[in-house]
């Protein structure tokens, strides 16, 4: 996998004040500090796959929306293996907290659309190392647009999340070798998107 090779000493001041809020209950924090851990932000800091799983299962856990993210990751294999069973497991229980994004997905598993079939199609190829498949999922997670709305707690994430998860398959392609990944990485630089921290 690509490190980080940024770091930036305000970007870890504000995790560590974002990681203070968590640790006092904050559900809010406890999931955007699994957000920064797991590297879906444009915070400079070094990513931290168990502490990213750690602080999205107690925001999760307190009626956040980290079973999403959990999900998503899972569906990913990002800090941890690919496993749709265990992504499954995760939106189920986003669903029975009143989830409707993880409604909707749960439908597409049990029953996919033609859209979720390549989808799924595309992302058992990008497991197996397939870096056109990569790219392909990249490019379809780039171009997501959509909000979650988590019925526990009430309040919206914009699914901005899906751009850096599309720009990380890419990452993943171009290490590969993949020549237009690695355009479409040069391109995503200079729009303001990075660093690879899969």
């Amino acid at each position: 996998p690509t490190i980080n090779p940024y770091f930036s000493e305000k970007d870890m001041e504000s995790l560590q004040k974002t990681e203070k809020a968590a640790e006092a209950g904050d559900v809010k924090k406890q999931f955007f500090t699994g957000l920064i851990y797991a590297g879906y932000s444009e915070l400079a800091v070094p990513k931290d796959c168990a502490k990213a799983v750690y602080w999205l299962e107690r925001s999760a856990a307190s009626g956040g929306g980290g079973y999403v993210l959990l999900a998503e990751m899972a569906m990913d294999g990002h800090c941890m293996p690919p496993d749709v069973e265990q992504a499954k497991a995760w939106y189920t229980k986003a669903a029975s907290d009143g989830n409707t994004y993880a409604q909707e997905m749960l439908a597409q598993i049990e029953k996919p659309n033609k859209a979720m079939q390549v989808y799924f199609e595309t992302l058992k190829e990008a497991w197996s190392g397939d870096t056109a498949a990569m790219r392909h999922l990249g490019l379809q997670l780039a171009h997501y647009k959509g909000r979650i709305f988590d019925g526990a707690t009430g309040w919206e994430i914009e699914l901005l999340q899906h751009r850096w998860r599309g720009f990380q398959w890419f990452c993943r392609a171009a290490d590969a070798g993949d020549t237009e990944a690695m355009h479409i990485m040069m391109e995503s630089y200079k729009a303001g998107f990075g660093p690879c921290v899969w």
